[in-house]
């Protein structure tokens, strides 16, 4: 079904992009054969692949070829004439980085094991690291650490770890957890008018929600329809709400920020509406494709390196390596986060003020290693990423919780416009952080350990694999277990 979507998908949109370039139509067809993919498949496991598969499809292809319809008024964003050119290296990268993640899944099988009784301290070490995220999250809102910013950061995650902690280990009280740390969320991100923490963390507890509860399949693809509906609605609505901030009409203070989400809840409404009507202008459509559109970056990059600027070789991804690796009180000159340095050099762009943009994973390959050499790095950076997803798998088959702390760590990892130096070095330091958790809290520990082995050698030797049938309810204590990929 999944392959069949996909060719339907790409068939019926050929008179839109035939005159363009055939990469359009290949990466529609594995975009919408991982759609049909996910909604079969979120029940056997948290699907992140797929939500990071259908993020670089759209922010490198599908906004580009749009952009084309509906071009940006200011130059700079549009692509042009080498929009073809364009487009089959970012047509290749989307391809490799589907088949490194489709390959990753190759062989697995999920296993249903309920795990030991839940106990009151499991609970009441999820409800400690929620309530501490909760407290870091408005601690770093009014206060600053310097350096130790970013270790409150990671703390301050601690409350979706808490919440869906909570949720996967089948304990009561996860709904109303996991509702007010989104709404925080909303709140916080209403008020700073960044919208990137929302977006990622809402991807991700619907995944785990979805994997949890296990719904009906049209409930799942309703709600995914939802989702691609929301994007230009968000848009709309934090346009609005960054124009209020620069006008000066938005002031400090919480029953501010309070006002703000409620004028951004009005104006998300409203957008939805247009959504579902299709009524949105060309002027509106255009700055919301420039929002997601990736491919001007990477455009840029192709025209810099290495007719300005010769080819890196590897040079951003061993300062990637040291950025993470060291922290900033042994190595303060080491790279800052934002991307300016390799904008810069690399798309020969000065970031101006605080404007945060970096080259995507895409656009730094290039810079390093050209055209061919970019997509095989493509390839790669997608394919260790996935090997940490399969070894998150298996450790789930001991236990559900595992799967809290697979988005605490790369949640990040599934972006494509941040660069790797920021991606790799939030998966170090959030590594570090879960490391600390699970040695500091024996409840945890024990149910990430102990309690799976002793549930895996009640797992009968031979195993005969068939297709797992439940849709509702609780799963069995042992059933066989269903191919994923």
């Amino acid at each position: 079904m999944a392959v069949l979507s996909g060719l339907i998908v790409s068939g019926l949109s050929w008179h839109g992009y035939a005159h363009i370039s055939i990469w359009i139509g290949v990466v529609l067809f594995l975009m919408a054969a991982t759609v049909v993919h996910m909604v079969f498949t979120c029940g056997l496991v948290v699907c992140l692949p797929h939500i990071a598969i259908l993020i670089a499809g759209l922010q490198y292809v599908l906004a580009a070829w749009l952009s084309f319809y509906y071009p940006s008024s200011n130059p700079l964003f549009n692509i042009g004439a080498g929009l073809p050119a364009y487009l089959s290296y970012a047509g290749w990268v989307t391809t490799v980085v589907c088949l490194a993640w489709a390959m990753s899944f190759r062989g697995l099988r999920r296993n249903f094991i309920l795990p030991a009784p839940v106990s009151a301290k499991l609970l009441g070490e999820l409800d400690l690291l929620f309530w501490i995220g909760i407290a870091s999250k408005l601690i770093s809102h009014w206060m600053s650490f310097g350096p130790l910013n970013f270790v409150l950061l990671l703390c301050a995650d601690f409350r979706y770890l808490g919440a869906l902690g909570r949720m996967l280990a089948s304990g009561p009280g996860w709904k109303w957890r996991i509702l007010l740390t989104l709404a925080l969320e909303m709140l916080f991100a209403t008020g700073e008018g960044m919208f990137h923490s929302l977006l990622l963390w809402g991807a991700a507890v619907f995944a785990i929600c979805v994997y949890k509860t296990r719904p009906r399949k049209i409930l799942v693809a309703g709600l995914l329809g939802l989702g691609f509906l929301a994007l230009p609605a968000l848009q709309q609505a934090k346009g609005s709400l960054r124009e209020k901030a620069w006008t000066g009409d938005s002031t400090g203070g919480g029953l501010a920020k309070v006002g703000n989400a409620v004028d951004w809840s009005k104006n998300f409404g409203s957008g939805m509406l247009k959504s579902a009507s299709g009524d949105w202008d060309a002027e509106s459509l255009s700055g919301f494709i420039v929002r997601f559109n990736q491919g001007w970056i990477i455009d840029r990059v192709m025209q810099t390196v290495p007719s300005r600027e010769p080819y890196a070789k590897g040079a951003t991804l061993l300062t990637a390596v040291e950025a993470a690796l060291l922290p900033r009180l042994i190595a303060p000159n080491k790279i800052q986060a934002g991307g300016s340095v390799n904008f810069l050099r690399y798309a020969g762009l000065a970031l101006a003020g605080s404007t945060s943009m970096n080259l995507g994973y895409a656009g730094e390959m290039y810079a390093n290693f050209g055209y061919w050499g970019g997509i095989a790095g493509c390839f790669f950076y997608a394919f260790l990423l996935g090997l940490a997803f399969r070894w998150a798998f298996n450790r789930a088959a001991l236990h559900p919780l595992w799967w809290a702390f697979v988005p605490y760590v790369g949640l990040v990892g599934l972006k494509a416009e941040d660069g790797i130096a920021d991606v790799l070095n939030w998966l170090v330091k959030a590594t570090v952080v879960s490391a600390a958790v699970y040695f500091n809290f024996p409840a945890i520990r024990a149910a990430l350990s102990e309690n799976g082995r002793r549930n895996l050698r009640k797992m009968p030797g031979k195993m005969r694999f068939f297709q797992q049938r439940h849709r509702r309810g609780p799963p069995p204590q042992w059933s066989p277990p269903a191919r994923i990929g």
